[in-house]
C-alpha cells in the first residue's frame, strides 16, 4: 500500500512539474505591439501586432465609448462603433493586422488591442489610440519601434523609430517616458539632445524597468498630424563586471644595465682556464637552457574569465520556484493522506480484536 502510495505521489509531482514547465514556456510573448498613428478622415486605417509562438490566436478589441467590444463577434444591431468606416472593417487572414477602410471621425479617441491565445494560456498587447485628422492631413509614417529592449546600468542603448514616408511629407519627432508604461502618462524628455531625432540614446545608471514612446509630427501642406508610438519597455540588468587578468613581469625578463644579453649567448674563451686541478673542465650550462631558466614569464596565461551569470534570468527562477512549491505541497497531502490511512487501520483492526475475543 505504501509503495503504490509512493509511486502516486512521485507521478502526481512529476505531472504538476511538467505542466507547470509546459504553461510557462508555452505563453506567448508579444514582439510587436499596435502603435498609436494617426490617419486622415476616410483613409484606411490599419493596426497589427505580433508574438513569438506560431499558431497562436488573434482576438481584436475595439474600446469605443468606455466599453469593449470583441470585433470577431460584432453585433451589427447593437455595437455603435461598426457604422463609423465607410467600406466596413475586418482582419488578415492570419488575424495579426486589423483595418478599418474609409475610417470616420466618430472613431477619434477609442482604442484597440488585441488578445493572443496560444496553449491555453493568453496575452494582450497594448492598446493603440485611434487618431483621425482632418482630410487632407498627411497619413500616419507605419511607426515601427521594437517591443522591448535588454540593456545594462553604465551602458548606453539606442532605440529608433523606423517610418514608412510619405512623399513631400516632413517628420519630426520627440521622445517620452513614463514610470507607469501608460501612454497617458507620457512626459516629454527635456534633458536628452537625441530627445528630438529619430533615434534615442540613453545611459541608465540603475538597473530596472523603464518605459519610453515617441511621438511622430508629420506635416505635408500646411497640415499636421500626430502619431504616437507604442510603450517600449527597457530592462536594465546590473553592470557587467568583466575580469582582465594583469600578467606579472618579471625583473629577470628585461635585462639591467649592467648585464649583456649576448654574454649569455656567445661564450667567451675564458672558460678553457676553469679546468679543475686534476684537468676535468667544468661544464658550462647551455645557452638555451640559460635562457630558458631565466624566463620565468613563459609560464601559461591564465584563461579570461567571462560573466555567464545572465543565462540564469528571472523566468528561469521563477519557474523553479514554483515547481519546487507544487512538490512540497503535493507531497504533503501524500504524507497527510497515508497517517490518516494507518491510524484508520489500526482503529479497525482494535475493533475487530474486540469482536473475537466476545
Amino acid at each position: 500500500m505504501k509503495k503504490n502510495l509512493f509511486k502516486t505521489a512521485l507521478f502526481m509531482c512529476l505531472l504538476c512539474a511538467g505542466f507547470v514547465l509546459y504553461c510557462v514556456c508555452a505563453f506567448a510573448d508579444i514582439t510587436k505591439q499596435p502603435q498609436s498613428n494617426a490617419f486622415p478622415e476616410y483613409s484606411d486605417a490599419y493596426y497589427s501586432c505580433d508574438s513569438d509562438v506560431d499558431g497562436a490566436i488573434f482576438q481584436w478589441h475595439i474600446i469605443y465609448e468606455g466599453v469593449d467590444y470583441d470585433i470577431g463577434k460584432a453585433d451589427f444591431d447593437k455595437d455603435p462603433w461598426i457604422y463609423h468606416s465607410d467600406g466596413g472593417f475586418g482582419t488578415s487572414s492570419d488575424g495579426k493586422s486589423l483595418y478599418f477602410e474609409g475610417i470616420h471621425s466618430a472613431l477619434n479617441g477609442a482604442t484597440v488591442y488585441c488578445i493572443v491565445l496560444e496553449n491555453g494560456g493568453s496575452v494582450s498587447t497594448q492598446e493603440a489610440l485611434i487618431s483621425v485628422v482632418a482630410q487632407g492631413s498627411p497619413r500616419a509614417p507605419g511607426t515601427d519601434v521594437p517591443a522591448a529592449v535588454q540593456a545594462f546600468a553604465g551602458e548606453d542603448f539606442s532605440i529608433k523609430v523606423g517610418i514608412t514616408p510619405e512623399e513631400g511629407a516632413s517628420y519630426s519627432y520627440l521622445w517620452y517616458r513614463t514610470t507607469t508604461g501608460l501612454i497617458q502618462d507620457i512626459m516629454a524628455i527635456l534633458d536628452n539632445e537625441t530627445a528630438t531625432t529619430d533615434e534615442l540614446t540613453v545611459k541608465p545608471e540603475e538597473e530596472g524597468t523603464y518605459y519610453y514612446c515617441a511621438a511622430v509630427t508629420a506635416e505635408k501642406n500646411g497640415k499636421q498630424s500626430l502619431s504616437y508610438t507604442s510603450i517600449i519597455t527597457v530592462n536594465v540588468e546590473p553592470a557587467q563586471v568583466v575580469e582582465t587578468p594583469t600578467e606579472e613581469v618579471s625583473p629577470d625578463v628585461t635585462p639591467t644595465p649592467e648585464e649583456k644579453p649576448t654574454e649569455a649567448v656567445t661564450p667567451t674563451p675564458e672558460p678553457k682556464a676553469t679546468e679543475t686541478a686534476t684537468g676535468a673542465p667544468v661544464e658550462t650550462p647551455n645557452a638555451t637552457e640559460t635562457a630558458t631558466q631565466s624566463e620565468p614569464g613563459n609560464t601559461e596565461k591564465p584563461a579570461e574569465e567571462t560573466n555567464d551569470s545572465n543565462w540564469f534570468s528571472t523566468y528561469t527562477v521563477i519557474i523553479i520556484v514554483i515547481v519546487v512549491i507544487v512538490i512540497l505541497v503535493v507531497i504533503v497531502l501524500v504524507m497527510t493522506y497515508m497517517s490518516k490511512s494507518n491510524d484508520g487501520g489500526k482503529g479497525k483492526k482494535k475493533k475487530n480484536t474486540g469482536k473475537r475475543k466476545k
